[in-house]
């Protein structure tokens, strides 16, 4: 993975303590997590030997929103959509496999 960390949290200018160090962490956590499988993407849609065909752009898609769980978000969003009243069918999202 291209680059390093972040620095502090607070700002550049701002000391450093425990606490800095601890939200720094988590940061960096919460950023592999991002870029990893964006990497994978990447590395999957360009592999070094021309163009992939559309059976290999598929899979590496597929492979993408699988490894970001695009569909346990969805259904989240979409639960939190229902719970505030905003789905958009008068029957919620009752038969869309939501």
């Amino acid at each position: 993975m291209a680059g390093g960390g972040t620095g502090n949290p607070d700002g550049l200018s701002a000391p450093s303590d425990a606490s800095t160090v601890r939200k720094l962490a988590h940061l960096n956590r919460l950023r592999l997590r991002t870029i990893r499988p964006l990497e994978r993407l990447r590395a999957a849609l360009y592999p070094g030997r021309g163009h992939i065909g559309g059976r290999e752009f598929a899979g590496a898609v597929y492979a993408y929103l699988t490894d970001v769980q695009a569909a346990r978000l969805v259904r989240l969003q979409a639960a939190r959509l229902q719970g505030r009243g905003e789905g958009p069918w008068p029957n919620g999202w009752a038969g869309y496999g939501i």
